[in-house]
């Protein structure tokens, strides 16, 4: 799974089979079909999120529609293996996804606090009358590091 492509609601899918890429007939193929039956918004997929697929399918009988070997035939089995490895991919990207938010959010509650620090240690020295303000920067790294180290 790759995220530097085009943003889509559905992940561009890359097909491949014994190392042979699956260049023609996209729409016909069982794994396009299984990606397209997900709904990939309850992921974390949506306009703004561009994801690749890139899809390998190895056998030494491999199901082709046709002897051109461009598209993968559905067969029950297949098509409940790839919608298995589908949804497992989504749960995953979707952890993946919660987590950088919550790292961006979290960065982002520490440069304010930071920042508030700052101000209350440059007005308590103004208060004491004193001519250094404090450094703050070790403080507020104390208390943002704290959950990490439990």
């Amino acid at each position: 799974m790759g995220t530097g492509a085009r943003a889509a609601e559905v992940p561009t899918l890359y097909r491949f089979a014994n190392r042979v890429p699956l260049l023609y007939d996209s729409g016909e193929d069982v794994l396009t079909r299984m990606l397209k039956k997900i709904n990939w918004a309850k992921y974390g997929v949506g306009s703004t999120t561009p994801v690749s697929i890139f899809l390998h399918l190895c056998s030494t009988r491999i199901p082709f529609k046709a002897a051109g070997k461009q598209s993968i035939a559905s067969l029950p089995e297949i098509e409940h293996e790839a919608l298995s490895l589908l949804r497992e991919l989504g749960r995953s990207l979707k952890k993946t996804l919660k987590r950088d938010e919550r790292s961006v959010r979290d960065a982002q509650k520490k440069r304010e606090f930071d920042k508030a620090m700052k101000q209350v240690a440059q007005f308590s020295a103004e208060l004491a009358e004193c001519d250094a303000v404090p450094s703050t920067a070790e403080l507020v790294h104390r208390l943002f590091e704290v959950g990490h180290h439990v």
